[in-house]
């Protein structure tokens, strides 16, 4: 549970440029996720097994090669895949897979908006396209690497792609795009 929940890596650990602050938050994605108190659920969020096992290793602000007066983040991710990550095959299952694009695309955005933008964006997801390359069974570690696309003030993409690092292989590849979604109107 979020009151509970410790990071997965002490902050000065992760490398790359990002402030402090954003370090601090990178190092606990699970209580990023599962920010509501104790008293607020009766169950644990969806895949909360999960986030509670992502390691940030690296957050970087670069310009972007396309355009240096522009600036994208790139956050890596590291994880093994374990048995509630797998399909009945002992693969990763395509659902896991879809869920890890949108949670640590996610970080990538709030990484930048946080560092570049001076403000958080966490949004809402609008679209995420997956792409599936090749499997990653039980026991193989992933590498996830996140990159900003581009982002205004209601919206904002990310890319990511899903390395085996066991057998060097791309697993998946994702495209996510998250809005900011409109505040409730009153009804008279």
């Amino acid at each position: 549970m979020a009151d509970e929940l410790k990071p997965t890596i002490s902050p000065d650990k992760i490398k790359g440029n990002v402030s402090s602050a954003v370090k601090e938050l990178l190092s606990n994605p699970a209580a990023f996720f599962n920010w509501r108190s104790r008293k607020q659920r009766a169950q644990p969020l969806f895949c909360s097994s999960i986030t509670e096992r992502l390691v940030v290793t690296e957050a970087n602000i670069e310009k972007k090669r396309e355009d240096e007066n522009k600036k994208e983040a790139i956050v890596v991710i590291e994880l093994d895949v374990t048995e509630d990550m797998a399909n009945g095959g002992g693969n990763i299952h395509g659902g896991c897979i879809a869920f890890l694009v949108d949670v640590t695309t996610t970080l990538a955005l709030v990484a930048y908006s946080l560092d570049v933008d001076n403000n958080f964006f966490a949004g809402v997801s609008q679209t995420i396209n997956v792409t599936y390359h090749s499997p990653a069974a039980i026991g193989n570690r992933l590498r996830i690497v996140n990159y900003t696309v581009a982002g205004g003030s209601r919206a904002k993409t990310a890319r990511c792609e899903i390395w085996n690092a066991t057998h060097h292989r791309l697993v998946a590849s994702g495209l996510h795009i998250k809005m900011q979604p409109s505040g409730p109107t009153a009804k008279l």
